[in-house]
């Protein structure tokens, strides 16, 4: 997770702060937007040979999500803990 998030910091020319569990992308990091979001969805996607949702990034309010909420949430989609252990 946090490698995608700096790579796309980084081609996009943006500084790259400490990604931390309780960063929220979408709130902490320059210029990360709805179209960072997609890219990191599908860079993730690609990593855990899982198709994840569009909407990973955020809560069905519309609300943000940190870093540790949305590992939570890809470890439920492909099924493994945050150790990466298949369930």
């Amino acid at each position: 997770m946090t490698e995608v998030l700096v790579e796309i910091q980084e081609l996009g020319g943006e500084e790259v702060p400490d990604i931390e569990n309780d960063t929220c992308p979408m709130e902490d990091l320059a210029d990360f937007d709805s179209l960072g979001a997609v890219e990191a969805v599908t860079q993730l996607s690609e990593r855990v040979s899982e198709k994840l949702a569009p909407t990973l990034f955020w809560k069905k309010d519309g609300t943000a999500l940190n870093v540790e909420q949305i590992v939570d949430r890809i470890c439920q989609t492909i099924g493994t803990d945050e150790g990466g252990m298949r369930a």
